[in-house]
């Protein structure tokens, strides 16, 4: 019955978290932290039918952001997911995705590759580069993701 918020404004505190997600119910706690340069947030609803009503909450803003609402991991799921990320690769291997860059890499497609291939250039020889590309419904130029 916990939820994991990303995408968290600065400015946003538990007690803003608290009022925000009460449309939903009672949250019973709500912990807040940074990871990876990232604030996040946990809150623990009483039911699962706040908890519910929490999960639609995905992409509603709050404080100028659209947060990203999803189930929190228990301690087995987090387990299991590390531990099939410590299995050996194979050795034809060799595609990595990167995600949650930040808009400041590039405006173009052609700025976002050449800075990925600048990084990773320390790993070896880069031979290809595929922005993942985000149209948006209204017509404007796509922006990438």
């Amino acid at each position: 019955t916990t939820v994991l918020v990303k995408k968290l404004s600065e400015d946003v505190d538990t007690k803003i978290l608290s009022e925000f997600f009460s449309k939903c119910g009672e949250a019973m706690e709500v912990r807040m932290a940074s990871a990876h340069g990232e604030k996040i947030a946990f809150i623990k609803f009483g039911t699962k039918t706040a908890f519910r009503k929490a999960l639609k909450m995905k992409g509603t803003e709050l404080k100028g952001m659209k947060l990203l609402v999803s189930a929190a991991k228990n301690v087995t799921e987090r387990s299991e997911a590390q531990e099939h990320q410590k299995r050996p690769k194979p050795a034809s291997c060799r595609t990595i995705i990167v995600k949650n860059l930040p808009y400041a890499i590039g405006d173009t497609e052609e700025k976002i590759k050449n800075k990925i291939k600048r990084v990773f250039k320390v790993c070896g020889t880069v031979k290809d580069v595929r922005p993942f590309m985000e149209r948006k419904q209204n017509g404007e130029d796509p922006t990438f993701k």
